[in-house]
């Protein structure tokens, strides 16, 4: 996300459909309960294990990059819509960061969820 973020800096910005709003009150009310949205699983299942200490490094890499990109950010594009969610559509610089917000706490849910099950390593 960072890297479209920093792309459509200077473009203009996306035009929101009649259902933006209410897709976007839905993102903000159900959060991730709103709908499942199958990922691809090719790109998500990890090709090789990554250390924890190599994780925790890029989380905070992407944490620093995405700060950068919106701390230049200038006050009139604040509103503009720069990212289009496949499924709630065109979101502005807030609305993306909030999203990312609730899909992190979506991964938190499930990792949680996962460590807790009956037959997880070390338990």
């Amino acid at each position: 996300i960072t890297q479209v973020l920093a792309q459509r800096a200077e473009k203009p910005p996306l035009q929101a459909d009649a259902l933006t709003p209410l897709k976007l009150f839905v993102m903000r009310t159900l959060g991730p309960r709103a709908l499942r949205v199958r990922a691809p699983i090719e790109q998500i299942v990890p090709k090789e294990r990554v250390p924890l200490d190599v994780v925790r490094a890029e989380w905070q890499r992407s944490r620093d990059r995405l700060r950068d990109v919106l701390e230049r950010v200038p006050p009139e594009r604040v509103k503009a819509r720069i990212f289009r969610h496949p499924v709630f559509g065109p979101m502005d610089h807030a609305c993306t960061v909030e999203f990312i917000a609730i899909h992190h706490d979506h991964h938190l849910h499930q990792v949680r969820r996962i460590k807790g099950a009956a037959g997880f390593p070390g338990r």
